[in-house]
């Protein structure tokens, strides 16, 4: 593990995903994030994982918003990086089912993939030490939160 920073590696993953983001006409908020411990490799995908399904599983009758802010409560080495988007959201009783691996709400004819992204999101929470969680209802976007070591 080693001081990794999450702006940085944001800035990278977006430009990355550049032709994606213009496709998709996608607006990106990035609030100033912390100095994070850990893998850089293993974070970049986690959020490149992130930032790709909120564009992919996008409501199309609004432009795609994705957020990303950190909270570090003062005072505590944790800090919560969220992912938010407005896009088509996951009905609770899915919530768990989401990040296990190969499994796909949606038909594979409505939405490429392999059911990785999210298997692979919770393995690198749990390689930091952390986990991730997702609150999000049907047609209101949903939000993903992982916690994380500051330095």
């Amino acid at each position: 593990m080693e001081p990794v920073d999450l702006n940085a590696t944001i800035a990278d993953v977006v430009g990355d995903l550049r032709a994606l983001v213009q496709e998709a006409d996608a607006d990106i908020y990035v609030a100033k994030l912390p100095v994070v411990l850990g893998d850089a490799m293993q974070l970049r995908v986690l959020f490149q994982n992130l930032i790709e399904n909120a564009i992919k599983f996008r409501n199309h009758k609004d432009s795609v918003k994705v957020r990303i802010v950190a909270i570090q409560e003062p005072d505590v080495k944790k800090c919560k990086i969220t992912v938010s988007d407005n896009g088509i959201g996951i009905e609770p009783v899915h919530h768990e089912k989401i990040f296990t691996i190969f499994k796909r709400l949606n038909a594979e004819q409505a939405f490429e993939g392999s059911g990785l992204g999210l298997a692979i999101c919770r393995r690198i929470a749990a390689n930091h030490g952390g986990k991730i969680t997702v609150t999000s209802e049907p047609y209101k976007g949903s939000s993903f939160s992982i916690g994380l070591d500051c330095t």
